[in-house]
């Protein structure tokens, strides 16, 4: 960490390499494709390390790097947010969990094939919620939306993983 707090490249590299699987595992299930993936984990990267000076030397890395990794899905949701259409809160769709058990039972390709499927403002919400713990008011003011719009999309995204996943499963059959 010293080397890389004084821009040190072959430091720099050397974290780059020791944490690259872990930022694209965030990565992957907040992207809409693989190359979105690597544009969100580069650009964590870059952050990071422009940022090495105010890490408190005392707390540990990979959880102050998977805010940076969170706030950088975040950034490319908002850039790209323009091609989706808000919903009211009013459009809400009967809830239809999808279980943990239910997706524990599938691999984490498969998990992330699942949640490729979904719109983005949908993964983006249901990650937050479900994976980083965010509350709906903390997700609206993350992604600029109102709180039921938040609400809204996390419940589009379980039922859409829900028919999803009984589907994947139908065709394993």
């Amino acid at each position: 960490m010293h080397g890389c707090k004084q821009q040190h490249p072959p430091s720099q590299e050397a974290l780059y390499r020791l944490y690259w699987s872990f930022a694209m595992s965030v990565a992957l299930r907040y992207a809409a494709s693989r190359e979105d993936a690597l544009e969100v984990a580069h650009d964590a990267f870059v952050k990071a390390f422009g940022a090495m000076g105010d890490v408190d030397p005392g707390r540990p890395f990979k959880p102050w790097f998977r805010q940076i990794l969170v706030r950088c899905a975040i950034d490319q949701h908002r850039s790209t947010r323009r091609h989706y259409a808000t919903l009211a809160p009013s459009d809400d769709p009967p809830e239809a969990p999808v279980h943990a058990d239910q997706l524990g039972a599938l691999e984490t390709g498969e998990i992330l094939q699942l949640l490729a499927e979904l719109s983005e403002p949908q993964r983006a919400v249901f990650n937050l919620y479900e994976v980083e713990g965010y509350s709906h008011d903390e997700i609206a003011g993350l992604l600029g939306i109102a709180v039921g719009t938040s609400r809204s999309h996390l419940t589009r995204a379980r039922a859409r993983l829900q028919a999803l996943y009984h589907h994947h499963i139908g065709t394993l059959s």
